[in-house]
């Protein structure tokens, strides 16, 4: 899953149907898991909460997002806005 991490919040584009936004829907909590290595050596748990962009600001996510990643994205998706609350992280060398 991709995401834009821009003034201290994640957003994340997804389509208006899928189970992520009715999950999100239903309870707004998410946690995200960033992970690098081979062997996930090392990683960032966040716990956040969420909220959906839609309309005008959703139109201008999509715009950047398009613009500075390339991804493709149109009416159809949302944006998820992660706020994030709590943090742990780990490191093995």
């Amino acid at each position: 899953m991709g995401y834009v991490f821009l003034f201290g919040l994640f957003h994340i584009p997804a389509n208006k149907g899928s189970r992520k936004v009715r999950n999100l829907e239903r309870d707004p909590k998410a946690t995200l898991l960033i992970d690098e290595g081979e062997h996930r050596e090392h990683g960032l748990m966040i716990e956040c909460s969420s909220k959906f962009l839609y309309d005008q600001s959703a139109s201008a996510m999509r715009k950047y997002m398009r613009r500075v990643k390339g991804w493709q994205n149109d009416e159809n998706t949302v944006i998820i806005r992660l706020k994030p609350l709590r943090k742990t992280s780990w490191f093995r060398e």
